[in-house]
């Protein structure tokens, strides 16, 4: 999968830009996100709120032009069974 990144010029990065911190990611990191496109239709487009959990952000679905919430999980619960489940 690749992410592209259309709010800070035209530059793409694979999987591994994701991958696991040592703790849940501080507001800078949670705002570092806006503008980038998950699977390719969702762009993110403000940061909404966050939490001990993650964080959701208001997108922009590329296809249909409306706008959605999107839940974005710390990278130290997405290998965790209980809050995978909590928010699916």
């Amino acid at each position: 999968m690749t992410n592209t990144f259309p709010a800070r010029g035209d530059r793409t990065t694979g999987d591994a830009a994701l991958a696991p911190r040592a703790g849940p990611p501080s507001a800078p990191d949670a705002e570092s996100l806006i503008g980038r496109t998950l699977s390719g239709k969702y762009r993110l487009e403000r940061c909404i709120g966050q939490g001990g959990m993650g964080a959701v952000y208001d997108a922009l679905h590329l296809v249909i032009g409306s706008h959605v919430a999107v839940k974005l999980l710390h990278p130290i619960f997405a290998n965790r069974r209980e809050p995978v489940e909590r928010v699916a």
